[in-house]
């Protein structure tokens, strides 16, 4: 056990150091060359550029704080809906015009990629063979389960509610560079969900999840404090992968985790390892060049680097999303008093929590949008990188130029939503114009738009549905308030 311990601290203290050097040397590059290509990808493209904060690090304060929403929405105010700078040495583009979708996301051609990282035909071929796991068919067989959770969920809160006055469902933490999560009620319990619905795990388990604290230690402490130098981060993660084999020592606890757990048939593990083919190598086949999706002939197969990746990445992004959402919507609700009283009225009719019934809550449905629009907490991962150079409007995208979706800007816009904007009103979605529609984008848009929407909507409407049959939700005195800046 000291040796796993030791062995874990020096990887750590390996990592930061090696990551400071290769910074230190890396740095000493940019000026003469890399920035000029940075400033000639963006420059005479039609849109206005923003003045580096920093000779070294252009605008990466920007785009790596926590306030990155508020600060895109300020340059948005300043320059217009699209416009140029620098993060580091890299020039990206962002934008808040819906028109705008140049390319593909970022991309990564290791063998061991998951959905969000591929592109071109490979992309298209873990898009399809995901979307029959995540289909209406298989969520209405997947409903039970997620509802079995929420129950012991209720239960453990009606057990807890006994001894206090106010429960805090969802804190707020900073984090450290190693211990940076506090877990929330609301995490324990989405990570449950996606658990055994995503991997199949047979059981319920909300204390002291094991796996959960596992799965955040992918969250590499190197980014937190380098956050432009990613590459380091994942050469040295395949190099401790390397001399744990040569070494016999424990592989990928996912890896293992994976293989251990029932193979329960409704799982969207079930579904891809259906379609496994360990010694199939044609995706290295022109796999992420441009393609016509339209003419495409998707190959049934999937690697198994690829579902270990695509079951990580899936949980990864299914369960804090959704916890913050249904945080979010609770807190929106206290605020809001009428409003909690008038989903109220309309989830207390249900005599039965079913499949069906919360699909016809409508008001519940806007609500969660409403929440969305003014809190679109993952938009930052609508990123692109422009595989060809094109001309979208008046503005030029040259090849390799990345592209980040301004969504905040979008969602508070008040000639789309009125001169309410920063009120949380669902009943606009009730009768959403078509501008409206087009403009909200929570999930994203396009092809790659999120492929776990409808996963995580069931998802939210249960959590609400069942909270509401139970309890009611107020401010408390000491309850911190969000300001729409």
């Amino acid at each position: 056990m000291n040796k796993k311990k030791n062995f874990e601290e020096f990887k750590f203290e390996s990592i930061i150091g090696m990551g400071c050097t290769a910074n230190l040397v890396h740095s000493t590059k940019l000026p003469p060359t890399q920035y000029r290509r940075a400033w000639g990808a963006i420059y005479d493209c039609g849109f206005p550029i923003v003045p580096n904060d920093h000779w070294l690090f252009g605008s990466l304060n920007v785009m790596k704080s926590h306030s990155t929403h508020w600060q895109l929405g300020r340059l948005t105010r300043k320059y217009g809906r699209t416009y140029g700078l620098i993060q580091g040495c890299h020039p990206t583009i962002v934008t808040s015009d819906p028109e705008i979708d140049p390319s593909s996301s970022h991309p990564d051609t290791t063998y061991e990629v998951h959905e969000f990282a591929a592109r071109g035909e490979r992309w298209k071929r873990i898009r399809s063979l995901t979307s029959k796991a995540i289909s209406n068919e298989n969520l209405r067989k997947l409903f039970y389960v997620m509802q079995d959770s929420v129950n012991r969920f209720i239960m453990d809160l009606e057990n807890e509610i006994i001894d206090v006055k106010a429960l805090d469902l969802h804190p707020y933490a900073f984090y450290t560079i190693i211990h940076f999560w506090k877990l929330s009620r609301f995490q324990k319990l989405t990570f449950d969900i996606i658990s055994r619905c995503c991997i199949g795990r047979p059981y319920s388990c909300q204390q002291d999840d094991p796996n959960l604290k596992l799965l955040l230690k992918k969250f590499s402490p190197l980014q937190r404090c380098l956050p432009d130098l990613k590459w380091i981060s994942l050469m040295c993660a395949k190099l401790c992968l390397r001399f744990r084999a040569a070494f016999h020592l424990d592989v990928d606890p996912l890896v293992t985790y994976t293989d251990y757990l029932r193979r329960d048939r409704s799982s969207f593990l079930y579904f891809m390892k259906c379609v496994e083919d360990e010694r199939w190598n044609g995706w290295t086949v022109n796999a992420d060049e441009p393609c016509d999706f339209s003419a495409m002939k998707i190959i049934q197969k999937l690697t198994p680097g690829e579902i270990i990746n695509q079951c990580r990445f899936l949980t990864l992004a299914g369960f804090d999303t959704t916890a913050n959402t249904a945080a979010y919507l609770i807190y929106l609700l206290a605020k809001n008093p009428m409003e909690q009283e008038k989903l109220y009225q309309e989830i207390a009719v249900l005599d039965e929590i079913t499949f069906d019934s919360v699909q016809r809550l409508s008001y519940l449905h806007c609500a969660i949008m409403e929440t969305l629009r003014l809190f679109p907490h993952a938009s930052l991962l609508q990123s692109r990188t422009c595989v060809k150079q094109c001309k979208i409007g008046p503005y030029t995208f040259k090849e390799n130029v990345g592209v980040i979706f301004d969504t905040w800007s979008l969602h508070y816009d008040q000639e789309i939503w009125g001169n309410d904007v920063k009120q949380f009103k669902p009943d606009r979605f009730l009768n959403c114009a078509t501008i409206q529609k087009k403009n909200w984008m929570a999930f994203g848009a396009g092809p790659r738009q999120c492929i776990g929407m409808r996963f995580a909507m069931l998802e939210i409407k249960i959590i609400i549905c069942s909270l509401l049959k139970k309890f009611r939700f107020h401010k408390t005195e000491n309850m911190s308030e969000f300001y729409m800046q």
